[in-house]
């Protein structure tokens, strides 16, 4: 498995799911981290998610649910076939 040297273990994490990080989303995520409010940035695969607060069931996600009351967070989603964010 290749190793990321942008990624810190801290604010700037992948899922274990992840075996490849495409590059797009290595570079929304560098964007993302310069968003204050954001303070946990997850890669998934074909998916990216960011927020000021993570989740309590150990897996320690971003939580993004739309409409929860005072999180920040954004969730974006990649179709690498199709090259659409």
């Amino acid at each position: 498995m290749p190793k990321y040297d942008f990624l810190d273990g801290e604010r700037l994490r992948k899922a274990r799911s992840a075996k490849r990080i495409e590059p797009i989303l290595q570079r929304l995520a560098l964007g993302l981290a310069r968003v204050p409010e954001l303070g946990s940035i997850k890669i998934f695969p074909e998916r990216l998610a960011a927020s000021d607060r993570l989740s309590q069931d150990g897996k320690k996600n971003p939580i993004v649910k739309v409409g929860a009351d005072g999180i920040v967070g954004v969730e974006l989603l990649l179709d690498e076939p199709t090259k659409v964010v």
